[in-house]
C-alpha cells in the first residue's frame, strides 16, 4: 500500500493515523484531568442554583470526575500502543456520545434550571466522540511475540 502525502494523508496513511490517535489520547487525557478536577470540586456550577439543585449537581459532578479522571490517565497510558487498547478507545467514544446525549436532553427539559456549561459540555463531548471515532484503530491488530521468526 502506497503512503500518500498531503494534508489529508492523516486519514489514509496508517502510521499518520496512529500518530494522530496517540496525540489525541495524550492531549485529551492531559486536558481532561484539570477540567475534571475543576468540575469535580463543583467550581463549574453556577452559584445562583437553588440550594437543593446545587447539592445534587455537586454530587453528580463528583461521581463523573471519579470516572473521567482515571479514564484520562488510562488514555494517556494507552497512547503507547493504541491498537492494543481499542476497547478503552471504544469506551471513550461510546461514553462521550451517551454522556453528551444525556446532557443535551436535559438542556431541553424545563424541569431543572440549566446553565450554559451544560450546552458547551455537550458540544465538547460530541466532538470528543467524533474525533476518537475518526481515528479509531479499525481491524484486528496482531503483534508478534518477542523472539518469533518473521
Amino acid at each position: 500500500m502506497r503512503s500518500s502525502s498531503g494534508p489529508l494523508s492523516v486519514f489514509t496513511d496508517r502510521e499518520k493515523r496512529l500518530m494522530a490517535l496517540r496525540i489525541l489520547l495524550i492531549g485529551w487525557g492531559v486536558a481532561s484531568i484539570p477540567i475534571d478536577i475543576y468540575t469535580g470540586l463543583g467550581l463549574a456550577l453556577p452559584s445562583d442554583l437553588p440550594p437543593l439543585q446545587f447539592q445534587v449537581s455537586f454530587i453528580y459532578e463528583n461521581m463523573l470526575s471519579a470516572i473521567y479522571i482515571p479514564l484520562a490517565v488510562c488514555a494517556i497510558l494507552a497512547a503507547a500502543d493504541p491498537p492494543r487498547h481499542k476497547l478503552l478507545i471504544l469506551f471513550i467514544i461510546i461514553s462521550s456520545f451517551v454522556h453528551g446525549s444525556v446532557m443535551t436532553y436535559h438542556v431541553f427539559m424545563a424541569t431543572v434550571e440549566i446553565w450554559s456549561g451544560l450546552t458547551i459540555g455537550s458540544a465538547f463531548l460530541f466532538a470528543t466522540g467524533i474525533a476518537f471515532a475518526i481515528f479509531y484503530p479499525g481491524g484486528v491488530s496482531y503483534s508478534k511475540p518477542k523472539g518469533s521468526a518473521s
